[in-house]
């Protein structure tokens, strides 16, 4: 029996409506889970080194958890050093911003006519505002601190279960296809594997080098906290695009509030602005490079699906769930469009390689010069 048009594309939109419902649904067991698989796709080099060791799996797997919590740890306590510096000056800070509020009152009303009583009175009623919804703020930190203790439990549980049941979890794959495509599934989850290392540790060395960054132009410049606000800024550009322009913002404030000229925060801006291009066009095309084949358009989509769907761990694991989508659509015959779909177009690599081509010859011009 063959189904009309319009009832098959019906029970497909249907279908997608309903699936995305049950991941946003099941976000509190599925993102802790999606974070264990995509570190037990980067620690499985380590796993396999410990166990050629003739270290037995599950004592192999427990050392890449702990090696792994060690790191977070490590920088955890350091960004815990500054907050604590950063809270301590809290008393002060908050006088030096009644003082500069003032000063803006001071201006719009010289500027405006508009008096600073009524200025105030609108202060005022929107800090009772703010108080009077303080209830949901402290149930959104409950379930923000809840959440963390979730997944500081299902993570290190999914991760180390991933590791030691790796071959079975393989082993069920290739159950679940026919003998002749076990050699085309084995491609698969070798490229998977690849793509996702190659997306992590270059996201891993493209923080480390803005963070650097970030930290000495803050140092230059003048800014008390400068390791802090730049390791800030540098972790947020896990989230593309936007992330180094939110981090920014914390230490231009603070420049703002700290400081009695316009040049520091001024300068803090453009320093970030520059860190921002070296990034986006050196440092990140070149450590990362094509491994991860998606065109802009398709991260930025999976940047909007990521953080509708699942908030900010959305926006920061569906790019890389989106670049395994893709190996996924290349291997199958009948979803090979949706993976050139989602990759880079053939003028775009066109200009890739002749923006290659013009850097090698420049430096090459520039050797001769200088020789």
């Amino acid at each position: 029996m063959e189904f009309p048009g319009y009832f098959k594309y019906t029970t497909i939109l249907l279908g997608a409506i309903l699936t995305f419902y049950a991941v946003i649904v099941a976000k509190g067991i599925l993102i802790p889970l999606s974070l264990a698989m995509v570190f037990s796709l980067l620690l499985f080099p380590l796993c396999q080194r410990f166990e050629r060791a003739l270290i037995p799996r599950s004592i192999s797997a427990v050392l890449c958890i702990l090696l792994m919590l060690g790191i977070i740890a490590g920088v955890g306590y350091m960004l815990g050093l500054q907050i604590d510096s950063i809270s301590r000056e809290l008393p002060e800070l908050s006088v030096k911003v009644d003082q500069k509020l003032s000063q803006v009152q001071n201006y719009f009303e010289s500027q405006f006519g508009i008096d600073q009583s009524v200025q105030s009175e609108y202060f005022r009623r929107s800090v009772n505002n703010f108080l009077q919804n303080s209830s949901a703020i402290y149930s959104t930190t409950f379930s923000i601190t809840a959440g963390i203790l979730n997944y500081l439990v299902i993570v290190p549980i999914g991760l180390f279960f991933m590791l030691y049941y790796r071959s079975f979890f393989k082993e069920f794959l290739y159950r679940l296809m026919p003998r002749q495509q076990h050699d085309r599934l084995q491609r698969v989850l070798e490229q998977i594997q690849q793509v996702m290392q190659d997306y992590i540790l270059g996201l891993f060395m493209v923080i480390c080098i803005v963070a650097v960054l970030n930290i000495i132009g803050l140092s230059v410049v003048g800014i008390r906290y400068a390791i802090f606000f730049g390791f800030l800024a540098a972790l947020l550009t896990i989230i593309p695009y936007i992330g180094i322009f939110i981090g920014s913002l914390l230490p231009i404030l603070y420049a703002l509030f700290t400081t009695d000229s316009l040049l520091y925060p001024v300068s803090i801006a453009i320093i970030f602005w520059l860190v921002q291009v070296l990034e986006g066009n050196f440092i990140t095309p070149n450590i990362v490079g094509n491994k991860v084949q998606l065109n802009p358009f398709a991260a930025i989509l999976a940047l909007l699906v990521g953080g509708a769907v699942w908030g900010p761990a959305g926006m920061i694991l569906f790019i890389p769930f989106i670049a395994m989508l893709k190996v996924v659509f290349d291997a199958v015959d009948v979803l090979k469009p949706y993976g050139f779909l989602l990759g880079v177009p053939a003028e775009v690599k066109n200009e890739t390689k002749t923006y290659r081509d013009w850097k090698v010859r420049l430096s090459a011009g520039f050797k001769k010069i200088f020789r």
